[in-house]
């Protein structure tokens, strides 16, 4: 004689299996393959390089566009220093001419077989000392300032300016640049010195 406790199992489990329609089950089945389809699409389009991505794997692309924005940048210093105990005002501000006069060729075009030349400007830096009662120094400091290279003469452009200090026994500001080629690493740096209005 079978037990009444294995009719009753017997009637839960055809009760569940009963619940569960088949066409449910195909209806979760196929949202799960669309799911998965959703996900290996979404991946697809990551893998995609788009344009940034092409620039970063050109870092001398990248470099040239940054140095480009860079044009609009204005420099400018206030810079309060000891000259004969008495405290003077440097005042510079460093920007770009936008002249064009800067042409490289094709070989200091790093990064670029198909570029022939790149335009660029030179930079500039206004100098104004002042004391509490007169101006010392105002003026514009140039690449023309400098003894250079006939190879930086004609491709170098004037950066990074930046006070050093004032010598006390010669009467001069001295300030310090890099003059190099643009996106290169062909350049040197150079003093300025320029004498104080006594």
């Amino acid at each position: 004689m079978v037990s009444n406790n294995f009719y009753t199992c017997v009637i839960a489990v055809a009760l569940t299996f009963c619940a569960c329609e088949p066409g449910n089950r195909v209806k979760n089945i196929s949202a799960l393959k669309s799911s998965e389809s959703e996900v290996v699409s979404s991946k697809m389009k990551e893998i995609e390089p788009n344009k940034e991505e092409i620039v970063d794997n050109n870092p001398f692309e990248r470099m040239r566009e940054d140095y480009v924005t860079s044009y609009s940048n204005t420099i400018e210093t206030d810079t309060v220093a000891n000259v004969s105990g008495k405290e003077v005002m440097i005042t510079l501000k460093h920007y770009c001419l936008f002249d064009s006069a800067v042409v490289l060729p094709n070989k200091y075009i790093w990064g670029s077989d198909s570029l022939q030349q790149f335009i660029t400007h030179n930079y500039v830096t206004d100098i104004v000392v002042t004391n509490l009662l007169d101006t010392l120094v105002k003026q514009t400091a140039s690449k023309q300032d400098f003894q250079l290279s006939e190879e930086l003469k004609k491709y170098g452009v004037l950066k990074k300016p930046h006070f050093r200090r004032v010598d006390s026994l010669t009467n001069e500001l001295i300030l310090h640049y890099s003059i190099s080629i643009p996106i290169t690493d062909i350049g040197v740096g150079k003093e300025l010195r320029i004498k104080l209005k006594e």
